[in-house]
């Protein structure tokens, strides 16, 4: 996660009041949580694409930004889950 920073971060006051599911993180995509030992140490939950369909929204767990990342991110972390 650390090799694909984001493209974009929206800070809280310019996505505050917008809904959730505008992003597509009413119900992520894919949360992804990764773990040292026990011990959880990053939770990240992928939304929707943007309009160009070239970012994907992207929440983390105790963050109150939005990041917008590209698109492959998402999908290597899906590929990923899937065993693929």
């Amino acid at each position: 996660m650390d090799t694909s920073g984001p493209v974009r971060i929206l800070e809280p006051e310019h996505s505050q009041g917008e809904d959730d599911a505008q992003f597509g993180l009413d119900q992520s995509r894919l949360s992804v949580v990764l773990f040292a030992g026990d011990r959880p140490v990053l939770g990240a939950h992928f939304g929707a694409r943007n309009p160009d369909g070239m970012l994907q929204y992207m929440r983390v767990d105790g963050q109150r930004e939005l990041f917008l990342m590209s698109r492959f991110v998402g999908e290597e972390w899906e590929a990923a889950a899937l065993g693929g």
